[in-house]
Order: structure tokens, then C-alpha cells, then sequence
């Protein structure tokens, strides 16, 4: 029998984590949310598994993503979400081992397409 594994949430704003956190918690996902890269940082001393990250790089400084690749090399599905559509920060996110790149405003059912996609059960 498989376990759902909960989806790590990142994301220096406190609203976007509360309303992503929200909408996926609808649809029966669990999530965990960290606001700042010192707890990602601690996270990858713990053993902790995901089966998913979704990263939202908006208020991060470019150290944000030696955390993605950190994820992407723990075998953690990863999405990144930018706030603006832009071909350098796409492939910014996908050199750094994301396996999608989505832009704001989200679309919900864009979101759980890709979320169910990509989503690794134990």
C-alpha cells in the first residue's frame, strides 16, 4: 500500500504559501511550507521525504538555487514558479533540476495537471 507523501511548499510570501497550501489541501494533497532558505537549508538534514517541491523563487536571492538542485539530487519532483514569464528564468530552473517551470497567476487546473504529473508516492 502506498503512502501520499506531502508536497514541500517554498515561498518567501506568506499569502502565496497560505492560498497554494490551501488549494492543494482541497484536493487531498498534504503539504509542508517553509518561508526562508536557513529552513530549507536545516530540511536537508532531516529525513524527510516529499513527493514533490514546488519552489516559488519570487523575494529569493540567486542562492535559491543550489536549493532547488539540493532537491532535484534528493530525487524530489520539483516545480518551480516564477513570477513572471521569462525564457531566462525558465531555463534557469530547468538547468537546476526542475522538471517544470510555471509562471504566475496560476491556473488551477494547469497546477494539478502538473502536480499530478510529476507526484511521487511512497
Amino acid at each position: 500500500m502506498s503512502t501520499r507523501l506531502p508536497i514541500l511548499l517554498v515561498a518567501c510570501n506568506q499569502r502565496n504559501l497560505d492560498l497554494l497550501a490551501q488549494f492543494l489541501s482541497k484536493t487531498g494533497y498534504k503539504t509542508h511550507s517553509i518561508r526562508n532558505l536557513q529552513a530549507l537549508a536545516l530540511l536537508f538534514e532531516s529525513s524527510l521525504a516529499y513527493g514533490l517541491a514546488m519552489v516559488d523563487i519570487s523575494g529569493f536571492e540567486h542562492g535559491i538555487w543550489q536549493h532547488c538542485k539540493a532537491l532535484s539530487s534528493k530525487g524530489v519532483p520539483l516545480v518551480v514558479i516564477a513570477p513572471q514569464v521569462h525564457q531566462h528564468v525558465q531555463y534557469i530552473g530547468l538547468a537546476h533540476g526542475a522538471k517544470s517551470v510555471m509562471f504566475k497567476p496560476l491556473v488551477g487546473k494547469h497546477l494539478l495537471a502538473t502536480v499530478g504529473e510529476l507526484f511521487v508516492e511512497a
